[in-house]
Order: C-alpha cells, then sequence, then structure tokens
C-alpha cells in the first residue's frame, strides 16, 4: 500500500490496549448502575430484568471507557532496524497511564503515526479518555478533538484493509488472510475481564503483546516487506558438510562435540569428518585431511 510505504517503520507507534469492567461488584448500589441503567434500558432491552442488566454489565462494560478500565497497553517501536515492544500494565490505571504518558512525551514528535487495528474507534479514544477520568493531560496523539479528520495522524490497519467496503474486519481474519500466525491462541478479547479479575494478568500481557507484534507483521506485509527468518542452526557435521567454511570458532565447536564421546563414537564421528574434504553433494568445504588429523591428535591426547 502506498500510503504505508510513503512513511519510513521508524515514523510508526504501534499500539493496542487491553479493557476491562471497571467494578467487579456491580449491583444498583454502584456508583455507575443508574447512568449504566439509562444507557441500556431501551430498545430490545426495555423489558430487561435487573439480573439481566447486571450481567450484561460484564459482558460489555470492557467495550465503554466510561464502565471500564484499561489494565495493558503495549507499544512497539522500530529502533535502528529493530522491534521494541514495551507494556504499561497493572491494578492502578491512573500509574500504568501516567508511566504510558511520560515515556511518550520523550519521543513522540510530529513525525510520529499512531498504527494499531480499531485503533481510531476504540484504543485511541479509550486512552484519551481514561487519561481524563484520571485527571491526566493525553499525549498530543490522543488529544485530537480539535482536528480535523485528516490532521490525525492514524494508521488503522482495520480502515486500509477496509478500503472503500463497508464490512469491518477483525485483526485474527485480516492476519490469518495474510499467512500471519494468529495472535489469539490463548485467549480472546472476551475472555479478558474474567481473566483479569481471576489473576491473570501477566497472560493479558502476552496476548496484548501479540496483537502489537501482530499488527507490525501485518504492517510490514503490507508495505510488502519480507519478514526476516532467524536461520535455523544446523549442528556442526551438517554445517561443514553442506560446504562451510572451517575457521577456529568451527574448530572449538567441533572440539566441543568430539570431547565427550566414547572410542566407538569417536571413531563414527571421524569417519564423517574424512568424507568432508571430498566433494560431496557438489559442496566443498576447506577443511583439509590435516585439520582432521590435528583435530583427531589433540582428541587423542587429551581423553
Amino acid at each position: 500500500m502506498k500510503i504505508l510505504k510513503k512513511y519510513k517503520l521508524e515514523d510508526f507507534l504501534f499500539i493496542d490496549i487491553e479493557t476491562v469492567h471497571g467494578d467487579n461488584s456491580f449491583s444498583e448500589e454502584s456508583p455507575m448502575y443508574d447512568a449504566w441503567r439509562y444507557d441500556k434500558v431501551k430498545g430490545d432491552n426495555e423489558n430487561i430484568t435487573n439480573e439481566e442488566l447486571i450481567e450484561l454489565y460484564y459482558k460489555e462494560a470492557p467495550l465503554y471507557s466510561e464502565y471500564g478500565k484499561i489494565v495493558c497497553i503495549t507499544i512497539g517501536m522500530a529502533i535502528s532496524g529493530e522491534i521494541r515492544i514495551k507494556s504499561f500494565y497493572g491494578d492502578d490505571e491512573k500509574v500504568l497511564l501516567t508511566e504510558f504518558n511520560e515515556l511518550l512525551d520523550t519521543f513522540v514528535t510530529s513525525r510520529t503515526w499512531l498504527c494499531g487495528h480499531a485503533v481510531t474507534q476504540f484504543d485511541a479514544p479509550w486512552i484519551m479518555r481514561r487519561c481524563l477520568v484520571n485527571d491526566l493531560e493525553p499525549n498530543m496523539l490522543f488529544d485530537v478533538a480539535h482536528l480535523k479528520p485528516w490532521e490525525v495522524q492514524y494508521m488503522d490497519t482495520q480502515t486500509l484493509w477496509k478500503s472503500t467496503s463497508w464490512r469491518p474486519t477483525s485483526l485474527i481474519a485480516l492476519a490469518t488472510s495474510l499467512g500471519i500466525p494468529s495472535p489469539k491462541d490463548d485467549i480472546s478479547g472476551k475472555d479478558v475481564g474474567r481473566v483479569y479479575y481471576e489473576g491473570g494478568l501477566d497472560r493479558i500481557v502476552t496476548y496484548c503483546e501479540k496483537d502489537v507484534k501482530t499488527v507490525i507483521s501485518i504492517v510490514k506485509k503490507l508495505r510488502f516487506e519480507k519478514e526476516e527468518v532467524e536461520p535455523e542452526k544446523v549442528g556442526v557435521l551438517t554445517y561443514l558438510f553442506e560446504g562451510g567454511k572451517y575457521t577456529e570458532e568451527v574448530r572449538a565447536e567441533l572440539l566441543q562435540v568430539l570431547k565427550p564421546l566414547n572410542k566407538t563414537e569417536t571413531k563414527k564421528a571421524f569417519e564423517i569428518l574424512n568424507t568432508l574434504p571430498t566433494k560431496a553433494k557438489n559442496k566443498e568445504t576447506d577443511i583439509t585431511k590435516k585439520d582432521i588429523q590435528e583435530l583427531s591428535d589433540f582428541i587423542t591426547n587429551n581423553k
């Protein structure tokens, strides 16, 4: 996508938040009960019972910034080509928001673009509102109510993928369709409140970080960047057999492999080593018969 390639990856601040219902003992005595009843007892819910209304709170309050709270914010940044991930989490929402804002104040500039999935409709307004609820001044990335739509620097993967379509797409659907592993392999959004109040905040942090990493992978994919795959480490004998260079480091690794072997195993190992100086599968290595004899003498004298 041209819009994504217009900016450097370092210009993006990738973000995701996890929210839960704010009151785990919600009842008619709760401060927000009357507001919740006013908002929900209408239309199809006009005849809802009190028990159903309370149950609805536990189910839907995490969707509304007035009734829920943030328990985790994860950000991702590209610094010198390396992706850094950091999470702010805990039971005290004001503390995590304060720490989050303090960090953002050190590096967010007019060039920074906030990037996430549904970040425009969910994450960004949630952070702005919860900052205000906690008497905190939001960072300029979130204090955007006075800006025109085209002045808001949000790069929303849901909006980008939606294009001119009418239908939004979930993060899991978008990731899977692009061949990116699903981040929902443990819990999903509907589980966050329950897991949090069961003491599973660490699971929520992991889940939030996976979402950010998934968004980063999606952006790289849409920028037509190849994900760097860490090469599979092979054994030293396989490395030499496949044409690897015989260096001091390789010699040291070979000795580490050979020293613990018994007499029979050592004999078999050197039988393999002695095949290396010859061509194998049209590949050559620069290890010589002399090198192998030196290894054999060293092992024999140090057993």
